[in-house]
């Protein structure tokens, strides 16, 4: 133990490890059966359990100053960020490209070996540029330089191979150094960009797109132009000499936009439906239903696309500095703050965002805003009074204002404790009397620094979640009544049994078990084999008759007993009541029930 405790210790005074507690295992996985290439093996690299502890201590410090060092452009492996924005952004700018009918290109580049290419003396070059300290720099260097692998063959290492560059597979921090890396190219590409040298997807001076970067992948965007293409060749160059990244060609994808080359095709259908419509034992609409409705709890396609869309009008609010954010802004002119904006005159029918926005005035129905100093909530547009929206509850009164746009927090005089509305005549009686109505229920903003913060109504938190608003879109537009049955379901769904079981169960208590009688109504032409009845009992008598009774019936029943039929949805009763069953035997058989031979399921 106390080797263990001393040589972290000795690795933050000096910034050394020891090659033994630094070695790399390697263990080959074959890809296939018939092996004959070291390409057809997959390499695991394994790990001291010493360095993982210092790995892991500097990741956890290392990934706190991301945010801060790492450009906005970068999507993957910092906090807060998600790869999804890549997506919308991407889409967005094209969609700006085809309006503006502007020629030019997307690039998608794929980084070869990533990690495996990544130059020691680059990263510390990038550290030292990004003002790390130095005791920081050579724990870095001594946890990537001092690298030793061994190839485990036939479960025991095999010698020793001195590695002179890369990041290891599995090392919790080779995604962050990584990361960094990668910054160099975001600034090199912004650098050009500002100076000219190259030219992106341009909305106006404050919004300038010329590069995505996610993980180990890149998305270009560059106007059709000689100057602007040998320049980003060889801004690629610079980057690949200096930090030994390369670009794997065969990986990467040009894409023109407006140019000539139009190689878009429509997709067939994924599917490929044949026209023809299956029978389904239970109707969709009593399966989509909640599990405490009497449903299986399945989520219909378009609620859940709905609940998805309107997470990014969720995002728009509660991340004001976000990229994307930026360029919808640019793109769509809003101009006032805590509106969505949803004039999108200026986009073609295929714009991401004019699906979203279909979804505002429902999304707006149940977002409030919880008030503070009142910066990102618009007087008029935003929902943050009991009247929600002034703008609708009081239209002739925001027909008259001449700061439509107002935020409440400039709408609000802080020195004499007074809204600040400008009209553009003075009111008359009925106006004076409604403008003083709004008064007496608007809310006083803080004075203080918080900025205001959206709020979801329907949830607990006041947090959007996709399944809060999955829940809520799926109750109303379900208004059918309650199941009866909706008790003894809930019994069934907490109970232990397993879940098969649970689905029999759920299936038998509908009645839509494939039984005789229940094929037969849905396929009154083919002939059925009465499979359950034996050949000297009728359809009618119970099966318990035809079949033998189970081992724990038997122990408890004399040979006279008689055994009564009973209907099924006594069975599921019986059955899903029991409190303790048996850990390792959930299906507990049930003495003196039996079902009639219409009953069993038709095989």
């Amino acid at each position: 133990m106390g080797l263990i405790n001393n040589k972290p210790k000795d690795f933050y005074d000096k910034g050394v490890i020891n090659k033994n507690m630094n070695n790399t295992y390697i263990a080959l996985i074959s890809k296939k059966k018939d092996y004959s290439h070291p390409k057809d093996f997959r390499p695991i690299s394994l790990t001291t359990s010493i360095y993982k502890i210092i790995a892991k201590t500097l990741s956890n410090r290392l990934k706190t100053t991301l945010p801060d060092t790492i450009s906005g452009k970068q999507l993957a492996f910092v906090k807060n960020r998600q790869i999804t924005d890549a997506i919308l952004m991407a889409n967005e700018a094209v969609d700006y490209w085809k309006v503006k009918k502007i020629k030019g290109f997307i690039l998608k580049l794929d980084i070869e070996k990533a990690f495996d290419n990544l130059n020691w003396d680059f990263i510390d070059f990038v550290l030292e540029k990004k003002n790390f300290p130095n005791l920081w720099r050579k724990w870095i260097k001594g946890c990537i330089s001092n690298v030793t692998y061994s190839v485990i063959v036939n479960g025991r290492p095999q010698g020793r191979i001195k590695a002179n560059r890369g990041l290891r597979q599995g090392d919790p921090l080779s995604p962050f150094l990584f990361v960094i890396a990668m910054d160099y190219l975001s600034r090199l590409l912004s650098h050009l960009e500002s100076s000219g040298a190259i030219k992106g997807v341009s909305l106006n001076s404050n919004c300038n797109i010329s590069h995505i970067l996610f993980a180990y992948d890149i998305l270009l965007f560059i106007e059709d132009n000689d100057c602007f293409l040998n320049n980003l060749r060889m801004a690629l160059s610079l980057f690949e000499r200096a930090s030994g990244l390369k670009i794997n060609l065969l990986k990467s994808a040009l894409v023109p936009v407006n140019v000539s080359l139009n190689r878009a095709k429509e997709c067939a259908s994924f599917w490929g439906n044949n026209g023809s419509e299956g029978s389904y034992l239970i109707n969709w609409t009593k399966v989509f239903k909640s599990k405490e409705e009497g449903g299986l709890g399945i989520s219909r396609l378009h609620v859940t696309n709905k609940a998805l869309l309107s997470k990014w009008l969720w995002c728009y609010l509660s991340e004001p500095n976000a990229l994307w954010r930026r360029l919808i802004q640019c793109k769509y002119k809003g101009n006032y703050p805590g509106d969505i904006p949803s004039n999108i005159s200026s986009s073609t029918s295929k714009a991401p965002w004019r699906s979203i926005i279909d979804n505002i005035d429902w999304f707006k129905s149940n977002q409030s805003w919880e008030l503070n100093n009142g910066d990102q909530i618009s007087f008029w547009y935003s929902n943050w009074s009991q009247e929600g929206h002034l703008s609708t509850a009081y239209p002739r009164l925001f027909a008259l204002t001449l700061g439509k746009e107002i935020s409440v927090k400039d709408a609000w005089n802080t020195f004499d404790n007074q809204w600040n509305i400008i009209f553009r005549r003075e009111l008359n009686d009925r106006e004076r009397c409604k403008w003083a109505k709004i008064l007496e229920i608007l809310p006083t903003p803080r004075s203080n620094r918080r900025s205001s913060k959206p709020t979801w109504t329907p949830d607990s938190n006041n947090s959007f979640s996709i399944a809060s608003a999955k829940v809520l879109i799926s109750r109303q537009l379900d208004q059918s009544p309650r199941d009866p049955r909706a008790k003894l379901l809930e019994i069934i769904w907490k109970s232990t049994i397993p879940m098969k079981i649970k689905f029999f169960m759920w299936c038998l208590i509908q009645r839509r078990i494939n039984t005789m009688e229940v094929i037969q109504q849905r396929m009154p032409n083919i002939p059925l084999q009465p499979n359950c009845v034996s050949k000297n009992s009728s359809q009618d008598e119970p099966i318990s008759k035809s079949l033998p009774p189970s081992a724990s019936t038997t122990s408890n029943a004399s040979p006279t007993q008689t055994f009564v039929p009973t209907h099924p949805e006594k069975v599921v009763t019986t059955k899903a009541g029991r409190r303790k069953l048996p850990p390792n035997d959930p299906i507990v058989p049930i003495d003196g029930i039996s079902f009639h031979s219409e009953d069993c399921v038709h095989k």
